[in-house]
């Protein structure tokens, strides 16, 4: 039987994905034109490090007693040059805190280490406030127990709190353990999120995520804001989850801008099972999309760039799955054109990322780029439904 329909016109399918691959392609190329600028800015107008005193929080739980030592040791070493304290939090593990005895000689003058043991485990926010209770300093590194920082991270990462409008600045987090091929990928992936996403987002003040791996805030604006952290709910129930990205919103909500130091450099471990890296990918999203629906009350106040990435960013992953479901069903079909567009459109924005970081930094891994460009598609795509249909489950999920 003859097809009814016109010849030569589009299927209503085949126009949206169109539509859609057109419009990520355009945002791709618009966040690393403006990733390029930002990194252009920052490299022609270094800014000096501060000298105010510091303080360093590391909430920890059931961490592995070398990594939490390796971190405080990091942060110890620092060439910053004010006072600087670390304040470890220990939120209820089943062991107690390493003996950090070995660590005492790095304590010369300026330096101080205090650590606290929660009776049980309450959460990394109830952690976090603890050690904001009780620091000194006029600046708030956060600082995740798996992390390591670079010998100067602290002191480049202050540099851009001599502007007054800048309420907290991200550093850039890498992957320490790249000993398997997904940990690589990880790495790839953090690389971007950083040095292109974050970036562009940084030239218009608007970074909608501080890391957790490693952060600096305002003093007094954490003093100010830490009710309000704690006190979160949706659908209820207390937030466990999404603390980074809600911290950020409540500085940005504030009329703060919030920056990334480009060369403020630290290492965490990565996931190197997928079940893992997918129940953490699950989370972020959960925390994505609660935030986004928090970002809408304020969002007209920050640079037009803050909503324009909230919406490709809340819009495209569900309209690619979208496409790849419907691209799916067409080649059991027989018909393999849509799932062979999709695969090209997905390759050449892995690219334009892997292109851009190997431009950047000559390293051969950016090659597999499309790979977790793949990986992304049919993997990330879908936990992205899943966390849209779970959200009123508030748990950590990998603890």
């Amino acid at each position: 039987m003859d097809d009814p329909r016109p010849a030569g016109r589009p299927e209503l399918h085949t126009f949206v994905l169109t539509v859609v691959h057109n419009a990520a392609h355009s945002w791709r190329l618009d966040e690393t034109a403006f990733a390029q600028a930002e990194w252009r800015r920052q490299c022609a107008c270094p800014l000096p490090a501060l000298d105010v005193p510091v303080t360093v929080v590391v909430p920890a739980y059931n961490e592995d007693h070398g990594i939490l030592v390796a971190c405080v040791d990091s942060i110890l070493r620092q060439s910053y040059a004010g006072a600087l304290e670390v304040v470890v939090v220990d939120d209820g593990s089943r062991e107690p805190l390493p003996d950090f005895d070995q660590l005492r000689p790095l304590l010369r003058a300026g330096r101080t280490l205090t650590y606290h043991r929660q009776p049980t485990n309450r959460g990394k926010r109830e952690a976090q406030a603890v050690a904001f209770a009780k620091a000194q300093g006029a600046l708030i590194v956060t600082v995740d127990s798996d992390t390591e920082l670079a010998p100067d991270a602290i002191a480049r990462a202050t540099a851009p709190f001599a502007n007054p409008r800048v309420g907290a600045v991200t550093g850039v987090a890498l992957v320490a353990n790249r000993d398997c091929l997904l940990a690589r990928l990880i790495h790839l992936r953090y690389w971007s999120a950083f040095h292109a996403e974050r970036a562009a987002q940084s030239l218009f003040g608007v970074v909608t995520c501080c890391s957790g791996v490693f952060s600096i805030y305002r003093g007094e604006l954490i003093e100010r804001l830490t009710p309000r952290y704690l006190a979160q709910r949706f659908l209820g129930k207390p937030c466990h989850y999404g603390d980074d990205r809600h911290l950020t919103n409540l500085i940005l909500a504030q009329g703060y801008e919030v920056k990334l130091a480009s060369d403020a450099l630290a290492w965490t471990q990565a996931p190197t099972s997928l079940r893992v890296w997918m129940k953490q990918q699950l989370r972020w999203s959960k925390s994505f999309y609660r935030e986004l629906l928090w970002s809408l009350g304020f969002g007209h106040r920050c640079s037009w760039y803050f909503l324009y990435c909230l919406l490709f960013q809340a819009l495209l992953p569900l309209l690619l799955a979208w496409g790849l479901g419907r691209g799916l069903v067409l080649l059991a079909a027989g018909d393999a054109r849509v799932a062979l567009g999709y695969l090209a459109s997905t390759a050449f924005m892995a690219w334009l990322r892997g292109a851009y970081g190997w431009w950047r930094t000559r390293e051969a891994d950016f090659l597999y780029m499309p790979l977790y460009g793949f990986l992304h598609a049919g993997l990330i795509f879908p936990v992205r439904l899943v966390a849209l249909l779970t959200l009123w489950d508030n748990r950590w999920a990998t603890r």
